[in-house]
């Protein structure tokens, strides 16, 4: 069954529930040999706000960071060392997204 699995997502809103479901997931992706890609939404909709490409700048690098800190966290785990892990920023609806991430 393991042999399937591809890639393993995460989807993340970076909050206590999501760090906490991190080594879990990253377990399943290295019993499967699998890569594992932390998804981060974002619902806003920044095309039509004054100052777009500031408000945009803001939210990559604070997604950036954020994304930064759960890797950082989990590399800190020696057993995780061999691990793919990516990290993927889209907008719109989380639930469409997720589900077109998990379809392509």
């Amino acid at each position: 069954m393991l042999d399937d699995i591809n890639t393993v997502f995460l989807p993340t809103d970076f909050s206590e529930n999501a760090r906490e479901a991190l080594p879990f997931a990253a377990e399943i992706a290295l019993r499967a040999k699998a890569r594992l890609t932390l998804l981060h939404c974002v619902e806003e909709n920044i095309h039509f706000t004054p100052q777009k490409e500031q408000r945009k700048e803001k939210i990559i690098k604070e997604t950036t960071e954020a994304f930064d800190k759960l890797v950082g966290e989990l590399e800190e785990d020696d057993s995780f060392r061999e691990l793919q892990i990516g990290t993927k920023l889209v907008s719109g609806h989380p639930v469409e997204n997720i589900l077109e991430e998990v379809r392509s």
